[in-house]
């Protein structure tokens, strides 16, 4: 049952899987991008700090 509603919840945008996995796999446009990702995460910082960060990442 909670799974059921788990899947019922809408938000605001949606973003497929394989669109997440695709940017990952491209990682950022900085030298070690993808380190420098995940010791942005190993901070555990609230999902706003960790928002903006990979928008100054990626590019808005």
């Amino acid at each position: 049952m909670m799974v059921e509603v788990e899947d019922e919840k809408s938000s605001a945008f949606s973003v497929s899987q394989e669109d997440i996995d695709s940017v990952q796999i491209k990682s950022s446009g900085f030298s070690e991008g993808k380190y420098h990702i995940y010791r942005q995460f190993q901070k555990y910082e609230d999902s706003k700090e960790n928002v903006d960060f990979l928008k100054k990442e990626y590019g808005t």
